[in-house]
């Protein structure tokens, strides 16, 4: 039973070469992890198709205005944040893809060197050209999410943009595209460092955020993926700082391999004797420290096969390609007891192209959809026959419907044996490509349905 995620809502899939009894076991969604808050709303202007967000702003500012209790509130702008969040399916295994970059604040080359690219020879990276590529990616596509962890570098080219940038970046934070986790200054290390210095430096990028966007943007996960070892204090730090979980990637080998024989991966970190559970944390081992899985690297710093789609190309491999992807996958829920486990598709640095890694994922995505077809049968003229397969609205990994292009294929197949009459491309009424969106709209997905009658 397997569902893929990467930060919004989900989609059934089925496995590449799978039989016909595992029809429908996958789920791909784009998952993120909830930000409540009392104030964050929502720009209609940045062409989030959602008319109901503009009622739910409205109706927060009446409740503010009105004096209603700031626990009510919060529990409003809560169920706001929810209605953009993935909807699992308890019954499957929910993979969830989080597209993420590692910057450390200084490591091979200085901050300065980090942020602006010098030292390529050194190592190749830019951490401006990074931010500049993964906001534009996110304004493109409305269905895409991201995370991002050191408030120091954010805040370097926060304060280099126009005003018309940062009212963008505040749009996509307050709509969840855009989400802080870790939030310190830096991600620090856990073994030589004190109470005060981890105190002052999560006081210092908590702060930057909260300046800039307000309680939206305030992080509830720890993400200390890359400190070699992790202490307990941290971990009672995090539950006071108001935490919801921590993900933890180093730890000694003799101890992960325990912890993956006895599927304990996943705890309730007690942090503090004297604090009780106060302090306690729920906290996750990630199976690949923070890396892709194998293979699965799709950034200019990395040398992975790409996912090719077109059949037509010697080079065709995306069946192959997809298998090996479920391959992994169905090898790492062996170690984790929950039905949810994370894919970190990302790493030291990555995504100062942030396309490459969309446009691939796309397309490992969008064939995991195309084999619905092989798992039932359509009726003539309306792909959505098998509702128990295909379910509306289809949330996939980075990109809800548009990924529909490869569930379609056949029918635009049946198009072309249909004449249209002269100027109206929608004459053949029985192939009409249409999805319900999140709340509930129907729009036409032009680009599936009348591609052939454009050329004629």
């Amino acid at each position: 039973m397997l569902a893929l995620s990467s930060m919004a809502p989900a989609a059934r899939l089925g496995r590449g070469g799978q039989s016909p009894e595992d029809c429908g076991r996958f789920q791909i969604s784009q998952s993120h992890t909830v930000v409540p808050s009392r104030s964050c709303t929502v720009d209609d202007s940045e062409g989030l198709d959602m008319r109901i967000r503009k009622s739910m702003n409205s109706i927060a500012k009446s409740l503010a205005s009105n004096g209603i209790s700031k626990d009510f509130r919060f529990f409003f702008s809560l169920l706001f944040v929810l209605a953009s969040c993935p909807k699992l399916d308890p019954t499957k295994l929910n993979v969830h893809l989080i597209a993420h970059t590692h910057n450390d604040v200084g490591w091979l080359k200085t901050v300065d060197q980090y942020y602006y690219g010098g030292h390529t020879l050194t190592q190749k990276a830019g951490v401006q050209y990074i931010l500049d590529s993964v906001i534009q990616e996110l304004k493109n596509d409305p269905q895409k999410r991201f995370i991002y962890v050191e408030t120091a570098f954010f805040w370097k080219w926060w304060m280099d943009q126009h005003d018309f940038v940062k009212h963008s970046v505040r749009n996509l934070v307050n709509s969840g595209q855009l989400e802080f986790i870790g939030g310190g200054w830096s991600m620090n290390d856990e073994a030589t460092t004190n109470y005060q210095s981890i105190i002052d430096q999560f006081t210092w990028g908590l702060r930057k955020l909260n300046e800039s966007f307000g309680e939206c943007a305030r992080p509830h996960v720890g993400w200390q993926i890359d400190p070699f070892g992790h202490s307990r204090e941290t971990a009672s730090l995090f539950a006071q700082l108001g935490y919801d979980g921590l993900f933890i990637g180093r730890l000694d080998f003799q101890d992960k391999q325990q912890r993956f024989r006895t599927k304990t991966t996943e705890m309730i970190w007690e942090g503090s004797d004297n604090l009780g559970s106060s302090a306690n944390l729920f906290t996750n081992v990630l199976f690949n420290n923070y890396a892709p899985p194998p293979g699965f690297c799709f950034d200019i710093l990395c040398t992975d096969e790409p996912i090719i789609d077109d059949d037509r190309s010697p080079e065709y491999n995306v069946p192959r390609r997809a298998s090996q992807f479920i391959k992994y996958i169905k090898h790492q829920v062996q170690f984790y007891r929950s039905n949810n486990t994370i894919l970190t598709m990302g790493g030291d640095f990555t995504y100062q192209d942030t396309h490459m890694w969309f446009k691939n994922l796309d397309k490992l995505v969008r064939e995991h959809l195309g084999k619905q077809r092989h798992c039932s049968t359509l009726a003539p003229g309306n792909i959505w026959a098998n509702k128990g397969v295909v379910k509306l609205p289809l949330q996939g990994t980075f990109g809800k419907t548009k990924t529909l292009n490869a569930c379609s294929r056949e029918h635009l197949g049946k198009q072309r044996r249909s004449t249209p009459a002269p100027g109206n491309i929608w004459a053949n009424k029985d192939v009409q490509c249409s999805r319900q969106g999140t709340f509930g709209q129907i729009k036409a997905l032009f680009n599936a349905c009348f591609r052939e009658h454009l050329g004629k």
